[in-house]
């Protein structure tokens, strides 16, 4: 969970000495201050004043008076496939035309953008992207804006060739992300795995930014997303935060079964066949099977033209490949479902924060964590659709 600027620990830093349980007016070294409290208790009532900021870049803050609505996503997705990133749209009716000149708007694709929501005036960060198209209906003087986080920066930008010099994920990923600007990253455990482990090959075919990543996180066994705050996620399929959230009937719109969740396919089985250990022919065993080209047709003609081609340009030995295939199957060993939840917004709620559910309605219990997050926002609706993934026997 994330209460943004509303919630903060005290810290040796604010003119307090470090000691134990020191407590200098009445505050304790470590306590945790601020108005989250209220925000929380606000979030979960029946009864609530929603409130939003949009601020745009050149622009400052959007006048709210003229904001229709405002949704978006934030989402993570563990997939062979390319994984999606956030989008989502601003309606803005500008009646006034205090954003229109001479017949365009004054908003502009590429224009960083940052969306707050919250209650009664209290607000917590909820997107934060740019402006991928602009469009404007002359006659009823309404703009829209199609916004994206910046996995959308990434997928536009691209690269090929030898890249030698970067070996690891971490130092593949931050070349990368230093090449467009969009800011820092956030990697769980970034001395393990992303620092250790090595690629097999590092000369890419013409491939996207965000493939690439997509690649990179693959092999150790991560996943990426966009925070709210618009930074760059590399983190453990196995990670979740608690929340001793519970969602029971009187709170949930509707549950109900979107799809199972299958990073396996049969391409990843398939890597037992296709890649093997780079044996001499006096093993017995054909020489040379230890790499995988574009034209396999186990891959590609059986499970999907170049699904997964992205990680698989990162392998050039069974020590990777062996990895992808052990931590797949492992962590898939137990079917998981995804569910969509509808209910009221909770805005604290974030990607990788673990929930309880017990719908006695739709005779659905257990803990599920939060992949997807959708919110939609006007001045006075603030609701949300969640696509959560069951805990399984993993937990």
């Amino acid at each position: 969970m994330d209460f943004g600027n509303l919630k903060r620990c005290v810290q040796v830093g604010d003119g307090y000495k470090a000691a134990s349980g020191i407590t200098v007016s009445g505050i304790t070294v470590g306590q945790q201050i601020g108005n989250w409290q209220t925000f929380e208790r606000r979030s979960l009532a029946k009864k609530r004043k929603p409130s939003y900021a949009v601020f745009v870049e050149l622009h400052g803050e959007i006048d709210p008076d003229k904001i229709e609505s405002v949704s978006y996503t934030n989402q993570s997705e563990d997939s062979l496939a390319e994984p999606r990133y956030g989008t989502g749209n601003i309606t803005i009716v500008d009646e006034d035309g205090d954003y229109i000149e001479n017949g365009r708007t004054t908003f502009r694709k590429n224009q960083k953008v940052y969306v707050d929501a919250g209650f009664n005036d209290d607000m917590i960060p909820r997107f934060a992207g740019i402006i991928r198209e602009v469009a404007l209906e002359s006659n009823s003087k309404t703009i829209s804006l199609d916004i994206a986080n910046s996995g959308y920066v990434l997928e536009q930008n691209k690269t090929s060739g030898d890249h030698s010099a970067y070996t690891t994920p971490k130092a593949l990923v931050d070349y990368l992300v230093s090449q467009t600007g969009i800011g820092a990253i956030d990697y769980e455990n970034e001395s393990g795995p992303p620092s250790t482990l090595t690629f097999g090959t590092t000369y890419f075919s013409l491939r996207n930014f965000w493939k690439l990543v997509h690649g990179s996180a693959l092999l150790m066994g991560y996943k990426q997303y966009f925070s709210e705050k618009g930074r760059l996620q590399l983190t453990r399929r196995s990670t979740f935060e608690e929340t001793a959230y519970t969602f029971d009937d009187s709170i949930i719109e509707y549950i109900k079964h979107d799809r199972q969740a299958t990073l396996i396919n049969k391409k990843i089985v398939d890597f037992f066949n296709c890649i093997r250990p780079e044996f001499t022919a006096g093993d017995g065993i054909v020489a040379g099977q230890h790499t995988r080209n574009r034209t396999d047709s186990l891959s590609k003609h059986k499970h999907g033209e170049f699904a997964n081609a992205e990680t698989d340009e990162l392998i050039g030995n069974w020590a990777n490949a062996g990895m992808v295939i052990d931590q797949s199957l492992d962590w898939y060993a137990y079917p998981r479902d995804l569910y969509k939840l509808k209910c009221q917004a909770i805005p604290q709620l974030q990607i990788d924060d673990r929930i309880f559910v017990n719908s006695k309605s739709e005779n659905i219990k257990g803990y599920f964590t939060i992949e997807k997050t959708y919110e939609y926002i006007t001045s006075n609706v603030y609701t949300g659709v969640f696509t959560i993934l069951s805990a399984g026997e993993r937990y």
